[in-house]
């Protein structure tokens, strides 16, 4: 059983890919940033409401307002980032051709080509949008399914494949 396909990397992909691996840190910052400013903005109205419950509730309308800002910058920055390395020609598209099969994932473009070995691989992650082939934490493969010839299908052909030759630790797919 194997996988044929071609990807071609983009900047949409590029984006996609920065906002999925930023997911979780910047979750976790805009709860910081919530509840910093729930806490600072609670200390100043208590004096004026002498109920911490009440101080708190009427900071609850700035701290959110504060996250949204705080992941709306972010977002845009990271936008930014993404489009000025393609500006700059630090990072540019290409299509790549991958087969999976029992040896690993072999992926060519013209760049060159390589084969990730099945113990190489140390995570695949799967989103609504792509597959991601962690070899590092920096370092990820991306089979965007919008770009499959099946949908369905090939995403379940590869979903397979991925159970067949990886331990249930290193998948975080859909059933």
């Amino acid at each position: 059983m194997q996988f044929q396909g071609s990807f071609t990397i983009d900047r949409k992909e590029n984006i996609h890919y920065n906002l999925f691996v930023s997911r979780n840190r910047l979750i976790l910052m805009t709860v910081i940033v919530f509840a910093v400013i729930t806490v600072m903005l609670g200390v100043t109205n208590y004096g004026q409401t002498h109920s911490l419950a009440d101080a708190a509730v009427a900071s609850l309308p700035m701290a959110l307002a504060g996250s949204v800002l705080f992941l709306l910058i972010n977002g845009v920055a990271m936008v930014m980032r993404v489009n000025q390395s393609y500006k700059q020609r630090q990072v540019y598209e290409f299509t790549q051709d991958i087969l999976i099969d029992a040896e690993g994932v072999h992926a060519s473009s013209e760049r060159g080509s390589a084969l990730l070995k099945w113990e190489k691989i140390e995570q695949i992650r799967e989103s609504g949008r792509a597959f991601y082939l962690f070899l590092s934490k920096a370092q990820a493969y991306v089979l965007p399914k919008d770009q499959l010839k099946d949908k369905e299908k090939d995403a379940a052909l590869i979903r397979s494949l991925f159970r067949e030759h990886l331990d249930g630790a290193k998948l975080k797919i859909r059933r």
